[in-house]
């Protein structure tokens, strides 16, 4: 029996017996204390993973909102929760719509703002930065549609027993408050960072629903102020000494070619730089810890029905994936360097004077081909490493507790977006 005959099998046993435990009156009231199981296999997502990729490549990239759509069904199909597995019943057609109907409406406003780009370049700087000010403006806005407008489409393709979930709220209406947390973040200097991502946090969840029923939100902003203070303090210590370098940074010099006029990096800016590499790595290797801070917190935060969630998540737990998938990237990387290195150097010792113009030649095209290499290498390895893990990790260390009476779920009565994340993929926002 092939997957997706399985697959349907159980979608309509789930909702047969729903329904007919909902005529019937039947309505089983749990104690539950029960987190979610995930029982994927990296060796299962590799065969996933590379077909995805050979067929991408043969449709030269057309084939990737099928992928998307594999992988997304793969990852839900092996998490289940009381017994009964999700089911996610997106198509790759709906993303590739989708897709199709927003590049079509994104094109044309791009190629504007490149002609009003041009006639501002020649009208003054003034216009010019303004045109560029208000492109940037824009599509930030539009990433904030993409998001929600994606995570709706999601929602209303996950099932469980039968029964999909929903977002109601407006798009517009977030990304309005994405744009004013993050100018308040702006102004705030990166302090209300926290701020602004428990407030959307709160207008998202609190407009989610599975099935007949609703989520709340009520977390406070006091737990994560503190995990935020150190990461803040990383990208202050990074960005001050950035700040004083390019005051003294002569731009006329550094368009014409010109070394003479540029900063020494000894002495006192070297200490700058040396500042700026530790306040970065401050900042990225925190972000972990923050990262899972938001989520015990937001966790602890939501409730459905009468479930409350709680998350044991740690830094640590966030940390190990991208630290291996970073340290494979980077042997892969020098390991492709060394090999073209190697090769040219053979080719310019072998050849003479004429080989040394081969070989330059050659190594032109080597970096191009190592750069796709490791990149489609990277693509092809992050399903596998990181988000395997992270979602095993997550369903490990989050727990539903309290009364459930999954019998009394009704199907959502919410309209079902009939395409897909066609921003989403346009900006390419949304990475799962």
């Amino acid at each position: 029996m092939n997957d997706e005959l399985e697959r349907k099998i159980r979608f309509r046993t789930s909702v047969a017996r729903a329904h007919s435990q909902a005529v019937s009156g039947i309505s089983g009231t749990l104690m539950v204390k029960e987190s979610p199981s995930y029982d994927g296999r990296a060796g299962e997502l590799f065969k996933i993973v590379l077909a995805n990729l050979m067929l991408t490549f043969i449709t030269a990239g057309i084939y990737r909102f099928w992928a998307k759509t594999r992988v997304r069904r793969y990852f839900l199909s092996r998490a289940s929760f009381l017994g009964d597995r999700l089911e996610y019943t997106g198509t790759g057609k709906e993303l590739f719509l989708g897709f199709l109907i927003v590049l079509a409406i994104l094109v044309p406003l791009s190629i504007a703002f490149q002609l009003a780009s041009n006639a501002a370049f020649t009208a003054g700087s003034e216009i010019f930065a303004a045109v560029q000010a208000g492109y940037f403006v824009l599509f930030y806005f539009l990433f904030f549609v993409a998001t929600y407008r994606a995570r709706r489409y999601r929602l209303s393709r996950t099932m469980w027993r039968g029964i999909r979930g929903g977002q109601t709220g407006s798009a517009m209406l977030y990304a309005v408050h994405g744009m004013l947390w993050s100018t308040i973040t702006v102004l705030t200097l990166g302090l209300a960072y926290p701020v602004m991502r428990l407030k959307l946090q709160a207008y998202k969840t609190d407009r989610m629903s599975f099935g007949n029923r609703t989520f709340s939100f009520d977390g406070g902003i006091g737990p994560l102020l503190g995990t935020w203070l150190l990461p803040w303090l990383g990208l202050v210590v990074a960005a001050t000494p950035f700040g004083l370098l390019m005051m003294d940074v002569d731009f006329n010099a550094l368009t014409s070619g010109n070394s003479a006029n540029l900063p020494d990096m000894t002495g006192t800016r070297g200490a700058y730089g040396i500042l700026m590499i530790v306040g970065i790595a401050v900042f990225l290797l925190t972000q972990f810890w923050y990262r899972a801070a938001e989520v015990r917190h937001f966790a602890a935060s939501t409730e459905f029905d009468e479930l409350r969630f709680d998350s044991s998540l740690s830094g640590f737990n966030v940390f190990w994936p991208y630290f291996f998938y970073g340290l494979l990237l980077m042997l892969l990387w020098g390991g492709v360097i060394a090999i073209i290195a190697s090769v040219v150097a053979a080719t310019a010792l072998s050849g003479g004077g004429q080989g040394n113009e081969m070989a330059q030649t050659l190594a032109s095209f080597a970096g191009v081909f190592a750069v796709l290499v490791v990149f489609v290498i990277a693509g092809t390895l992050k399903p596998i490493i990181v988000h395997n893990r992270l979602f095993r990790i997550f369903c490990e260390t989050l727990t539903l507790q309290g009364s459930f009476s999954p019998d009394r779920l009704l199907q959502s009565q919410l309209n079902i977006p009939q395409r897909g994340e066609g921003l989403a993929d346009a900006l390419d926002v949304d990475a799962f």
